[in-house]
Formats: C-alpha cells, sequence, structure tokens
C-alpha cells in the first residue's frame, strides 16, 4: 500500500499557434490532398467479421472532429504540489541505489522498470529508455479512456515503444505473426477498437533519438514528430509509410475493420516545440502527445520541460496501476527529509 498516492494538479496555460504543413512528394499540397480524399470511409474488404460505426458513434465522432477544428490552442500550464517536489529531491536529484542493486519500482502489466533506468529517465539532462516509455503509455491510454468517457475529448491511444518500433519497420522486413500475443490482448482483455480512436501514438527511437507517429482516422492523416530536429523529410515520410502499410497489414491479419492508412496524408508539423539537444527528447515525446489534437500541437515551451518530467516521475511512480509496493516511500522516509529541509532553511 501506498502512503502517498497524492495526486497533482494541471491548471492554466499559454496561448498557442497552429501548426501543420503538409509534404507532397509530388505536385501542389492541394493536388495531394484532393488525391487522398477516400470515398469510402471504413474498409470494407477485411476477411472475416467486420466492425461498422453505429449511427450514434459517427454523429459522436462528428461532433469530436468539429470540436477539435477550434479548441483552446494552448497547453495546461504545470503546477507543482509539495510532494512532487520532495519527492524529486528524494529520489532523483540523490540517487538512492546504486546499479548494482537497482530494485524494480514500477510494474504495469508486463512491462517494470528498475530505478537505474528510471533514475536515467527523469534526471536533468537524461534519457527515456524503451520500458520507461512504455510505461507511460499504459498509464497515458488509462488517462485517455478515463477523459473520453466523461468529457468531449479526443479518444486517443498510445502503442509500447516495442511495438511501435516495430511497426515503423519496412514492410519487406515485418513480422505480423510477432503480433499475434500483443493484439490478441488488446481485443480480448480491453476495450481497444481502431474503428472509435481518432489518435494513434507510436513511439520509438531512430537514429539514437526519439520520434512520434500518429496516426489520426479523424482526419485521415499521419503525423511525424522529430523533436531533435534531425531526420530528413524524406526519412520522415517513409517511416510514415512503412507504418501505415504494416498496420494495414495488422488490422487485415486480425479482422479490424478500419480506414485504408496507406491514403492517409502525411505531414510533417513545422514551427513545433522542439529542441537541438542531446537529451530530453523522450519527454518532448510525452509532451506531444498529450498536447497534440490532430490539427496542431497545443503551444508549449522549454520552460515547462523541467516542471513537467518532474510530474511525470511522480505520477508513474505513484500510479494506482503500479504493482510494486511503494515501501521506499514511507512517512518516515518525508518527515525526516522535511525535519532536514526545515533546519536547513532556518540556518
Amino acid at each position: 500500500m501506498k502512503d502517498w498516492n497524492l495526486l497533482t494538479t494541471r491548471i492554466v496555460s499559454t496561448e498557442g499557434v497552429e501548426m501543420i504543413t503538409l509534404i507532397s512528394k509530388s505536385g501542389s499540397a492541394s493536388e495531394e490532398r484532393s488525391n487522398n480524399v477516400l470515398s469510402n470511409p471504413i474498409d470494407t474488404s477485411l476477411p472475416g467479421p467486420s466492425v461498422v460505426l453505429s449511427s450514434f458513434e459517427k454523429k459522436s465522432r462528428k461532433r469530436r472532429a468539429a470540436k477539435t477544428t477550434t479548441p483552446e490552442r494552448y497547453m495546461q500550464k504545470l503546477e507543482i504540489d509539495e510532494y512532487a517536489d520532495i519527492f524529486y529531491d528524494l529520489f532523483i536529484r540523490k540517487k538512492q541505489f546504486n546499479s548494482e542493486n537497482s530494485p524494480v519500482v514500477i510494474e504495469i502489466g508486463p512491462h517494470s522498470v528498475s530505478y537505474e533506468d528510471f533514475f536515467n529517465s527523469f534526471k536533468p539532462r537524461g534519457n527515456v529508455d524503451y520500458d520507461t516509455m512504455s510505461i507511460f503509455a499504459r498509464v497515458f491510454n488509462d488517462r485517455s479512456r478515463h477523459d473520453a468517457l466523461s468529457k468531449p475529448f479526443l479518444r486517443k491511444y498510445m502503442f509500447s515503444a516495442y511495438i511501435s518500433e516495430k511497426l515503423l519497420a519496412d514492410p519487406s522486413v515485418f513480422d505480423k505473426n510477432s503480433f499475434t500475443a500483443y493484439f490478441n490482448g488488446l481485443l480480448y482483455t480491453t476495450d481497444f477498437d481502431v474503428g472509435i480512436l481518432d489518435i494513434l501514438h507510436f513511439s520509438s527511437i531512430v537514429s539514437n533519438r526519439w520520434v512520434l507517429m500518429s496516426v489520426n482516422p479523424l482526419y485521415d492523416t499521419v503525423t511525424a514528430f522529430d523533436p531533435s530536429c534531425v531526420l530528413s523529410q524524406q526519412v520522415q515520410i517513409q517511416l510514415m509509410e512503412n507504418l501505415a502499410t504494416n498496420l494495414k497489414t495488422v488490422c487485415m491479419e486480425f479482422n479490424i475493420a478500419c480506414k485504408d492508412f496507406k491514403s492517409f496524408k502525411k505531414l510533417i508539423p513545422k514551427d513545433f516545440p522542439c529542441h537541438s539537444l542531446l537529451h530530453d527528447d523522450g519527454i518532448y515525446m510525452m509532451l506531444y502527445a498529450e498536447n497534440w489534437t490532430g490539427k496542431f500541437m497545443k503551444l508549449f515551451t522549454k520552460d515547462v520541460v523541467p516542471n513537467y518530467r518532474k510530474l511525470q516521475a511522480y505520477d508513474l511512480w505513484n500510479c494506482i496501476q503500479n504493482m510494486i509496493p511503494n515501501e521506499y516511500l514511507t512517512k518516515k522516509n518525508w518527515k525526516s527529509y522535511m525535519l532536514r529541509k526545515n533546519k536547513k532553511m532556518k540556518s
């Protein structure tokens, strides 16, 4: 049982700007746009039973599409409460375990994160690893599912980093059979349904840097985000084409009704928040996943990154899905820390 499973708050914000450009391999942007209009939004050519959206769901999707054309274009301002500050000082600013005796501190489903990997992911100038990003995806999906039930939010889903890496591979070497266990789990143990999702996120490391690919069935687009701005336009387009082809293959294999992802428009945003550093690309990836609306990125600046890193570290460690008893976060630890901190301030 966790002694300090507390929630942080996220309110207020800064103004955002629409930032999308259409990348066309041939012809003008208008020509590419007209060539990608889908005459049949639901692919009925799939073998086996297919899922056809109900009239209610179609109306719901139209309302969500209309709403996302004029939303508030800003990111929620981050406010750090005292407990998140203390947690970060205790477990990230000061390393608690050496590499040889690093315990597992987060376990959600098939993914687990050791303290060593967690520390290296969220320390200043750190690098997020695959396991930590996959844990973030699990928590992100639970939040999105909850929000979509109670608010007119977009329905988002983020695939684990390991699955995303396979889906971004060249179709000539793509192994659809390796997805059997993963997709069977999605289809039979969760409410996962490609037919009603608005944004699908895929995160992976390419050329030693995190990238995010977002498939948007709501607007029939695939979008590439390169937080380090190091990948060429050609590479990003190729990754989007690989993803669209492989995702279509998987849907056909598992009789999942979906649109024709290969015909979706390929987009590369411009002027979105990015950096040229050799770190923090994983943190930017998380920010992109939360703030991409399908039409524009809610604006944020690099100044929010330290606080966002701190909040994510605190939230992932203390999330209710974590199966590891949080024996390291005891009231004694907190009280001892506060006494030392108050004594230092008085002196």
